[in-house]
């Protein structure tokens, strides 16, 4: 999945680096910053396909386990009440 939206993203740039100029094709000028600062591992300025997989699987992978806390969280609440 990540490796189709980059491409998607990067829109044939030759390079195959993603920007925050590029990013603002589709994020406020704002948003595309923060989404590079959150993301640019290396610090470059810019994205490689390699880290920006890397964040979006690291962005669904804690979806999931926030997803799961919340459901084990439900889950007490549920047999506390029931006390």
């Amino acid at each position: 999945f990540g490796g189709a939206l980059f491409d998607a993203l990067i829109g044939g740039r030759g390079d195959g680096m993603l920007t925050v100029e590029a990013l603002q094709g589709h994020l406020n000028a704002d948003d595309a910053q923060l989404f590079m600062d959150l993301v640019d591992l290396d610090g470059n300025g810019d994205l490689s396909r390699d880290e920006f997989t890397i964040a979006i699987r690291s962005f669904y992978q804690e979806r999931d386990f926030l997803a799961n806390s919340l459901s084990d969280h439900h889950r007490i609440i549920d047999k506390v009440a029931s006390i």
